[in-house]
């Protein structure tokens, strides 16, 4: 059986080992905080932090607007990639609801997300099968789409078939 000062010897050395944890774990968020301050003051001072925010989010649609992506496994668009640059550039992205109005075949999830972000603007919607695959997820994607039928400017098919296999169709 240990004695008093074995216990409390052991428990001193516990209660060292807490703290010393304990100060790692500070330094480490302190350390995380100033790497993040230093990025964010660093990306203040390049030239593209500069641009006004109407010509960063014209160049967002260029990207949008010519992203012509294979949809067959209805994933996101690579052209949002752009969201996940910098502070500044989710900020111009998320709030500038002409972006999200480039709609291609994507996830159900993501298809509400486009809308949503694209609040009341006028929707161009994309579609690029390649492949006859399971109609399911394209059945799901339409579905979503056609409840903003009245927001529809445009409607692009590209579908299989060895005819002519792409319409495009203004709505007004």
């Amino acid at each position: 059986m240990p004695s008093n000062v074995q216990l409390r010897h052991g428990l001193c050395r516990n209660d060292m080992g807490t703290m010393a944890l304990t100060r790692l774990e500070e330094i480490d968020s302190q350390m995380l905080l100033s790497s993040h301050l230093y990025t964010q003051r660093s990306n203040t001072f390049s030239f593209i932090s500069h641009l006004p925010t109407e010509i960063l989010a014209g160049i967002f649609i260029l990207c949008a607007r010519d992203y012509d992506g294979e949809d067959e496994d209805l994933s996101l668009p690579t052209w949002v990639n752009v969201s996940y640059v910098c502070h500044q550039w989710r900020e111009v992205a998320l709030n500038y609801p002409a972006l999200w109005t480039y709609v291609s075949a994507m996830s159900p999830r993501w298809t509400e997300e486009f809308l949503d972000r694209s609040k009341k603007a006028l929707l161009k919607i994309r579609i690029k099968v390649r492949y006859a695959t399971n109609v399911s997820p394209w059945l799901n994607f339409l579905e979503k789409v056609m409840h903003q039928v009245e927001r529809i400017q445009e409607l692009s098919l590209d579908l299989p078939g060895s005819h002519s296999n792409k319409v495009s169709v203004p709505f007004f």
